[in-house]
């Protein structure tokens, strides 16, 4: 079917020293792992059986492989591909996916994101696109975190190649436009509200105390862990740099860290945790804790402790 819209596409830039660069930062298992392969020159994807196409700047954005079950249930109830995603939509769903786990200590609910955001077509409705075309947009007057995207991401749409479908699998690779659903904009069930505004509650607690975007990615940048993946279990049993989920047992660098955060956002001056904000993990129970971030930072300058508060009812345990 990609066939059918050649000029859709944007011929393969991405080599094998491409795809290594994300091997080196811990984004992406090596090759003998994962089965990636190049594409670069490709005119149009042709994946074989049993691969998916992906976007190298997902990749930079949270999203990983095999993919956790929260990606996996958005892409069946939008009745999209992976690929239509942009690839800003995947960092604001890594976001929602991290925030959920590690500082409120859910599992990533469909009906808090329907809550909201909806799927809107782009560049436009009269000319979507394969690569991106479908772009998650906050609802009005429902602000989640302020995240401070980077709008322009040069060359992303030939920045394309293929991985093995590795369970649990991914819908399949089709090339096919994406198509409005009432589903995209559709808000939850009047059922669940009570739920939903419950949740809502504490959003809006975490957003009032100063809590970003850019210090939720901070967050699992530091951790090393990647937050679309599928793992052995959520982010608030964390325990450590040696915990299963962690991609590295590296410690980041801050200087790493922002040139990491710099790639996916316009001001990453704040990237650390404010006062009263704190995470969730599985070595500290609920009590008053004080925790610095230069624990677990290579080449931090400065001691950066941070008093953590119970700001949301459910005190936060740390990293």
């Amino acid at each position: 079917m990609a066939a059918a819209h050649p000029e859709k596409f944007s011929a393969s830039s991405v080599d094998e020293t491409s795809i290594q660069e994300l091997v080196d930062n811990f984004f992406l298992k090596d090759k003998a792992t994962m089965l990636w392969r190049p594409a670069q020159g490709e005119e149009l994807p042709t994946p074989n059986t049993n691969e998916i196409v992906v976007l190298k700047p997902y990749f930079q954005r949270g999203f990983g492989l095999p993919s956790c079950s929260f990606l996996r249930l958005l892409l069946e109830h939008y009745q999209i591909e992976l690929v239509n995603l942009h690839p800003n939509s995947i960092l604001q769903i890594a976001i929602f996916v991290h925030f959920c786990e590690a500082f409120l200590a859910i599992s990533p609910d469909l009906d808090l994101f329907k809550y909201y955001f909806f799927l809107k077509l782009q560049p436009s409705a009269a000319d979507p696109q394969i690569f991106g075309g479908v772009g998650l947009q906050a609802r009005p007057n429902r602000q989640f975190l302020p995240s401070f995207l980077k709008s322009s991401l040069k060359g992303w749409h030939s920045q394309w190649f293929y991985c093995a479908n590795h369970q649990p699998v991914l819908p399949s690779f089709v090339g096919s436009l994406p198509e409005y659903k009432a589903s995209w904009k559709a808000a939850p069930d009047a059922k669940v509200m009570t739920a939903v505004l419950s949740q809502v509650a504490r959003v809006n607690r975490y957003r009032e105390l100063g809590l970003t975007g850019v210090m939720v990615a901070a967050n699992w940048l530091i951790r090393r862990v990647i937050p679309l993946k599928e793992q052995s279990h959520p982010a608030w049993d964390y325990t450590g740099l040696d915990d299963s989920t962690c991609e590295t047992s590296k410690r980041l660098g801050e200087r790493k860290l922002r040139a990491l955060l710099g790639d996916l956002f316009t001001d990453v001056s704040n990237w650390a945790l404010p006062d009263g904000v704190g995470v969730f993990n599985a070595g500290v129970d609920r009590c008053a804790v004080r925790f610095s971030y230069s624990s677990i930072l290579a080449d931090s300058s400065s001691l950066l402790s941070l008093l953590l508060s119970d700001p949301v009812r459910s005190l936060p345990r740390l990293f």
